[in-house]
């Protein structure tokens, strides 16, 4: 006897493979065999489960190492977070597990996925390494990390003029040079110098104060800006000139339509050299509008002047 009649019982069956075929149409089925239609089995609480060898682990995805590059100069260090930009299919922690030295330097882990580079004393030029990163989980790659040595920078600043609080340190030529402060043609800020037309002098804006390039023994001059015209055509242009404490020279150009496109900001940076021009301690710099009309407006903006 296998149960009571009336009372509930709790029935358990295995199905192995070895006395049954397993598919992937399988199927389970309850039939009642009683003898006329009063007899009813009533059932509840199936279970089904499967039993065998554990599912195999998941795919480890080896993580993925994007090469790097950095700059320092000369007989400076630079740290590069290696592992910023490296990635890992499974969301597993990378970490560094080893680098080779550089030619031309040394590297040393100074952090969680830091690694610090020293140049070799003097050196200037490019130099390279390599990492291993690790995903913890048997994964590895190799990334490159390429670093640029350079010259430090010699440059003396010598004027910086925003105009953001008036002309500053530069002198309107005349009635064509005016200051403008409403926003759309200033690179940054609110204000910028506005040179319009060509009438000479007046449509020019000059350094208030002389430079003097003589007694430092500057080599070279150099003036970077930002500009933007509105209203220029084709050939409107307008000049860097430089005063060598007798003239003033015209240095460089812009042409609109070859050498930039109108209502587009613009940068600018020219190279005055000694061996071409005189420096005096009179020198000079001036900008100067050469278009052909009063609807032609140049906006001057963020003009640095650095000698070396």
């Amino acid at each position: 006897m296998d149960f009571v009649n009336g009372a509930f019982t709790r029935a358990e069956v295995e199905i192995d493979l070895a006395s049954h075929a397993f598919t992937d149409q399988s199927r389970i089925r309850f039939v009642s065999d009683a003898s006329n239609n009063r007899d009813d089995v009533y059932l509840d609480e199936i279970l089904i489960e499967g039993f065998g060898p554990p599912p195999p682990p998941p795919v480890n995805h080896n993580p993925v190492a994007t090469n790097d590059a950095a700059t320092t100069v000369r007989d400076q260090p630079v740290t590069i977070a290696a592992l910023a930009n490296d990635a890992d299919e499974d969301g597993d922690t990378l970490a560094v597990d080893s680098f080779t030295q550089p030619a031309n330097g040394s590297v040393v882990l100074t952090g969680p996925g830091l690694l610090t580079y020293s140049p070799s004393p003097g050196f200037v030029g490019v130099d390279q390494f390599t990492y291993v990163v690790i995903d913890g989980a048997g994964g590895a790659d190799t990334g490159t990390v390429t670093v640029q040595v350079s010259e430090p920078s010699v440059w003396t600043d010598l004027v910086f003029e925003d105009f953001e609080n008036g002309f500053g340190q530069f002198a309107d030529g005349g009635r064509d040079a005016t200051l403008y402060s409403r926003g759309a043609h200033a690179h940054q800020g609110t204000s910028a110098a506005n040179l319009q037309d060509g009438n000479g002098a007046d449509s020019s804006i000059e350094l208030a104060n002389p430079l003097d390039l003589q007694s430092p023994g500057y080599s070279t001059l150099r003036v970077e800006f930002w500009f933007k015209t509105v209203g220029f055509e084709s050939g409107d242009s307008f000049e860097l000139q430089y005063f060598d404490g007798s003239s003033w020279q015209t240095i460089e150009a812009w042409i609109a339509g070859a050498d930039f496109v109108d209502s587009s900001f613009v940068f600018a940076s020219v190279e005055i050299s000694a061996a071409n021009y005189a420096f005096s301690a009179q020198s000079g710099i001036r900008l100067m509008s050469t278009a052909n009309s009063k609807n032609d407006d140049v906006y001057l903006d963020e003009i640095l002047i650095s000698a070396k």
